[in-house]
């Protein structure tokens, strides 16, 4: 009885840790890896490191930013991204609203 009281408490314990810990962390790298993938020229973005610009060239694991108003272009891992600010989409909607 006590060694089956013990297995109960440890696996619901491990459960609670499942549910409360790992399980959010896998959807939010499913989420960002998902952005990754869908990222396109022209989106504005922010970088892990607070960086915001706009996405000029795309490689397959980097893409260049270009940040300020002078046009300086820096390059980036993909995995450096943090969120698409205003997507490509979005932009080109706003443009034919306000057409």
């Amino acid at each position: 009885m006590d060694l089956t009281m013990t297995l109960l408490y440890f696996g619901g314990f491990m459960a609670l840790m499942y549910f409360m810990i790992i399980r959010p962390q896998q959807k939010k790298t499913k989420a960002l890896r998902e952005t990754m993938n869908a990222l396109k020229i022209g989106d504005r973005i922010v970088t892990i490191g607070g960086m915001n610009g706009v996405v000029t060239e795309l490689g397959e694991d980097t893409f260049v930013l270009e940040i300020g108003h002078d046009g300086t272009k820096v390059i980036f891992q993909k995995w450096a991204l943090r969120e698409v600010v205003n997507p490509t989409a979005a932009v080109e909607e706003t443009l034919e609203i306000e057409e």
